[in-house]
């Protein structure tokens, strides 16, 4: 596993960002390295965490580590805004290329968990059996993935389509929700087991999903941003620990990467399939099925999952 070099694409191409006069194959190709060296440092960095973690506690590092990524969601958008209103685009390229330079000098003084040398090498048996454990908490992690593309895609047309007014009533409950759960619940799944925390936390999930075919009363944002997000704060954690517990110590780099693709995948095909069933439907459907695959994810996981 290597973490440093990985982030070594990150200042370049934002510093090459600054050098473009117009949109085409150039931003592109920028944007595909940004792109790779962004999944390839989360997932280095994610496999380090899943390393230095006892596992007694690796269900609250994962989730103490997201948290990270969840402030800098919320933080990120507005802060850039507010750089590139005062400033201009490519003052807030060199700011962002001196944070991720930051970033570089940080992971290169980190140093790779010490491991046993003489590990015996897994059998291909062993291996095979892995594999199969995998498949359902890689099915649910896409289901996942495919219930928060839906909403973070659809929502705010369906709002505006609605009148439903302001959305970031939403957005906060559910960060905050997220940020919650991950902070003060973080243990839940080592204490008392992945599967139960995994099984109510696919429930809230789909019940939110669904709630949003019809968003009433005036509440409704708000309890369902509290929904999925509290969702988003057991599943995430729980699951990646999960996967890791499947896992090899030789394998979780590969596992977490497919963990991680799931989870994309999921909220990509969501995004276009659904975007076609809205166009001809409206949105409601597309909750109500966004939520039934969820279900269909709990279904699978309580009759074939382990934990």
């Amino acid at each position: 596993m290597v973490h440093g070099h990985r982030s070594r694409l990150g200042p370049c191409c934002l510093i090459g960002l600054w050098f473009l006069k117009h949109l085409g194959a150039h931003f592109l190709f920028l944007r595909f390295l940004q792109g790779f060296g962004y999944s390839a440092f989360f997932i280095a960095n994610f496999t380090f965490i899943a390393e230095l973690a006892p596992p007694g506690r690796r269900g609250e590092a994962m989730g103490i580590f997201g948290i990270s990524g969840l402030v800098t969601i919320a933080a990120a958008p507005a802060t850039g805004e507010l750089i590139i209103e005062a400033f201009g685009y490519r003052p807030f390229f060199l700011v962002t290329a001196a944070l991720a330079a930051v970033t570089l000098g940080v992971s290169l003084s980190l140093r790779d968990p010490e491991k046993a040398s003489a590990l015996a090498p897994e059998p291909a048996s062993d291996r095979f059996l892995s594999r199969r454990r995998l498949l359902v908490p890689l099915m649910v992690s896409f289901s996942f993935g495919l219930g928060l593309g839906t909403v973070f895609v659809f929502l705010p047309p369906y709002a505006k389509a609605l009148d439903l007014g302001r959305i970031g009533p939403f957005y906060i409950f559910y960060t905050l929700a997220a940020i919650g759960v991950r902070f003060f619940g973080g243990r839940l799944s080592d204490r008392f087991g992945r599967r139960r925390v995994i099984l109510p936390a696919l429930i809230m999930q789909a019940l939110g999903n669904l709630w949003l075919s019809y968003p009433r009363p005036w509440f409704a944002l708000r309890a369902i941003g509290l929904l999925i997000g509290g969702a988003h704060g057991l599943l995430y954690p729980a699951l990646s620990a999960l996967v890791v517990d499947l896992t090899g110590e030789k394998g979780r780099g590969k596992v977490l990467g497919a963990f991680s693709a799931a989870i994309l995948l999921g909220s990509a095909v969501g995004s276009f399939t659904f975007g076609v069933i809205a166009h001809f439907l409206g949105f409601p459907p597309i909750f109500l099925l966004a939520g039934g695959i969820i279900l269909l994810g709990f279904a699978a996981f309580s009759l074939w999952g382990e934990a």
